[in-house]
């Protein structure tokens, strides 16, 4: 059996995640409400254009 993809984000829920990211930005409680992974949320906030977190540093050559 294929797993069915998720359903697609609903506008209420588009703006539930703009709500939460401009108070606080925690996504763990609309995640949880709508049954998906903090993860696919804070990436769909991100696709969105409302999440854009700090670019990570890139490693470099530690010399002493």
């Amino acid at each position: 059996m294929v797993p069915q993809p998720p359903a697609p984000y609903l506008a209420h829920e588009d703006e539930v995640i703009r709500v939460c990211l401009a108070e606080r930005g925690n996504l763990v409680a609309p995640a949880r409400r709508f049954g998906r992974s903090p993860d696919a949320v804070r990436l769909h906030a991100q696709q969105l254009g409302i999440h854009r977190p700090p670019p990570r540093r890139r490693w470099t050559d530690w010399t002493h």
